[in-house]
């Protein structure tokens, strides 16, 4: 019978530990799959790489390990008084490394917003935002038919104690800016786009072009952070690192785009 983690590990105290993961339903992750005769040789670098990254990011060291065609074994020293020394800044800069990405700026946040709000209708999965199940489009939507003095009011956090909104459009202009953008998305939609383009793009000093650049170009164009060019050099600089993907697409789309 298994043993419960808590009876067999100390949070508050430092101690080694052999680790083993294993693959199952005759799963190989890594090896060669006896049954359909393909290779997965090439995953075994990416475990390694990641199981190096991790060990950097959080309190545990790394002294040996193995990655196998189906299980990897690990020998670890984790140290949870290490963590209790660092500083608010230090726990910061390893949370960004694990969860990517931060954003910043309103029109960062607006992108990132709509990029997510859209994703069913790019995939083709609905026809429009009122179609998309389970999305927060689909549920600010919902709010408006319910109070509808909602639509002038910016748009806050769906679900929070804190009810303060951190935008300066309206729930209204939102709505409107991503059911434009959702016709620009899908190329069979694209004759029923209006010719003018929503007023708070103006009121956000962009062109169409620059829009739709950064809001597809939310998960391919930027890694770690999205802002700024600017922004970006200085969270890299905060990282310790040199440079971070996204710094040129930034400083492109800030620059006026040709007609």
């Amino acid at each position: 019978m298994t043993t419960a983690r808590s009876l067999l590990v100390d949070p508050d105290a430092p101690g080694f530990y052999h680790c083993i993961s294993r693959c199952v339903r005759r799963a190989w992750l890594c090896g060669i799959d006896s049954y359909s005769g393909t290779s997965y040789e090439h995953r075994r670098a990416w475990v390694e790489q990641r199981l190096l990254e991790l060990a950097e990011i959080f309190a545990v060291g790394v002294y040996a390990y193995a990655v196998m065609s189906n299980h990897v074994h690990v020998v670890l020293r984790i140290d949870p008084t290490a963590a209790a020394t660092w500083a608010d800044e230090d726990v910061a800069t390893r949370w960004v490394r694990l969860f990517p990405a931060a954003v910043d700026g309103e029109v960062d946040v607006l992108t990132c917003m709509s990029y997510v709000d859209l994703n069913p209708i790019r995939a083709g999965i609905a026809e429009n935002l009122e179609t998309s199940s389970h999305t927060s489009a689909q549920r600010r939507i919902a709010g408006l038919r319910e109070n509808p003095d909602r639509a002038k009011q910016p748009p806050t956090s769906l679900k929070s104690a804190v009810e303060a909104s951190f935008l300066s459009i309206t729930t209204e202009d939102y709505l409107d800016l991503i059911d434009w953008t959702a016709r620009l998305t899908r190329p069979d939609k694209r004759g029923s786009i209006d010719a003018i383009e929503p007023p708070i793009l103006r009121k956000l000093g962009l062109s169409e072009r620059q829009w739709h650049q950064q809001m597809i170009g939310t998960e391919t164009k930027y890694w770690r952070a999205i802002g700024t060019a600017q922004a970006l050099i200085e969270k890299a600089a905060a990282m310790g690192q040199g440079w971070l993907k996204g710094i040129g697409s930034a400083q492109r789309f800030l620059r006026p785009q040709p007609a």
